[in-house]
């Protein structure tokens, strides 16, 4: 009975110092977890308003802005598994509370981050054939929706597996210069030579994807460039030759014939291309306007994805390659700069909603009629105001001028 409660006494201090080492640990590395905090909210707000507002407001007709909700959606799973795991393990990190929890949130961090790197790796071969292959054959709306179906089941059959190797391993750790056992959150509880070639398989596909997703974006960006030039060039050569033409006229009326020259051939060749080609050139610009900024959104999500995914890649290098080195023995300074870029990949799942907001008029519009109903019925009532107001000055000007013309024409019979 009493080596019972000995033992029963020394369980109780281990946890006891476990829960001290805990609060030790989450006090150093606080300003990381109020970064985590503010990126979790930024990233579920702004997604779940770009999910309400495509289910809402925006009807895609054309698909250009098929995968925008699509990502929005895992982007949001991202934020909240990426963020509830990251805070939970800044204050448990020696004691995590629960090995389902563990797993599920290492399931659902993994899967949003490789859903959103192959739906970016899609986009990118979309983008890739409008720009580089516009003859060729084209990710129809069919075949775009069969390349989601086939990445969301590759996820999930690839991710599976840690549903079953990670969870809660139990080892002594040393922290504060002490040495003691703890019950920490691990991708892998029992390390073999299978799970050692999944996770490298695992870390060569992301890789193998950032590597071809950026190749895409480079040869569409350097297509752009080429055509950007090429216009440049011919728009130089046109205001080169007209003010040659210029120069060599005199006179008000040379300058004059040449304008009047410039606006027939203007107006000829806008004739036939609209006996040619039926489309409006405002709308035409419109849409090519439209195009360019999506290109541009995209291309800065593809960025800001390979800017996420680089960090957790070299540290995950350096952990395993550099021979006596454990985090946690670093100053406190850079215990929380080594955290803050192991848990980069959460910058990729906040700052989408915000590249959507900032290149898309279209959503940006949307965002503003949605939450702005209020500015927006007062706006309505001034200006109906306005309207009724110019529109009574208007008729009494009218009836001003009909009885002067009366007086006028009276005063002729009169004469």
């Amino acid at each position: 009975m009493c080596t019972s409660d000995v033992k029963r006494k020394e369980i109780n201090s281990m946890a006891d110092n476990v829960s001290l080492y805990n609060g030790m640990y989450a006090s150093i590395v606080l300003p990381n977890t109020v970064l985590m905090a503010c990126g979790v909210v930024l990233g579920v707000v702004g997604n779940l308003t770009v999910i309400l507002i495509y289910m809402v407001r925006i009807d895609d007709k054309r698909g250009d802005r098929y995968f925008i909700p699509v990502l929005a959606l895992v982007d949001f799973v991202g934020s909240l598994s990426n963020g509830l795991f990251y805070i939970l393990d800044n204050f448990y990190t020696f004691s995590f509370p629960s090995e389902a929890l563990c797993r599920v949130l290492l399931f659902g961090l993994t899967f949003a981050s490789g859903f959103s790197g192959h739906i970016l790796g899609v986009i990118a071969l979309q983008r890739y054939l409008l720009i580089c292959r516009p003859y060729g054959k084209q990710l129809t709306l069919v075949r775009r929706r069969f390349a989601m179906i086939g990445i969301t089941f590759v996820c999930i059959i690839y991710r599976a597996p840690l549903l079953v190797i990670s969870g809660i391993k139990t080892s002594d750790k040393t922290f504060q210069n002490r040495t003691f056992s703890t019950n920490i959150c691990v991708f892998d509880v029992n390390p073999t030579l299978l799970t050692l070639v999944y996770f490298g398989s695992f870390l060569l596909l992301t890789s193998a994807n950032i590597v071809v997703t950026s190749i895409l974006y480079i040869l569409n960006m350097r297509t752009v460039y080429k055509t950007l030039c090429r216009e440049n060039q011919l728009r130089k050569a046109f205001l080169k030759n007209f003010k040659k033409d210029k120069i060599h006229s005199t006179g008000k009326d040379g300058i004059f014939d040449i304008y009047k020259e410039c606006m027939d051939r203007e107006n000829k060749n806008r004739k036939i291309s609209v006996e040619s080609f039926p489309i409006d050139c405002e709308q035409s610009e419109h849409r090519s306007s439209i195009k360019s900024k999506m290109n541009v959104m995209f291309f800065s999500i593809v960025v800001f994805y390979v800017l996420s995914y680089l960090p957790p890649i070299v540290i995950l290098i350096l952990t395993y390659t550099l021979s006596n080195f454990y985090y946690l023995q670093l100053p406190r300074s850079w215990l929380n700069v080594w955290i803050f870029f192991a848990r980069f990949l959460l910058l990729n799942h906040v700052v989408n909603p915000f590249m959507y907001g900032y290149f898309d008029v279209k959503l940006r519009s949307e965002f503003k009629h949605l939450f702005c109903v209020c500015k927006s019925d007062q706006s309505d009532e001034s200006s109906e105001f306005t309207g009724s107001l110019q529109k009574t000055n208007s008729d009494r000007t009218v009836q001003e001028n009909h009885v002067s013309i009366n007086r006028m024409t009276s005063a002729v019979v009169t004469g």
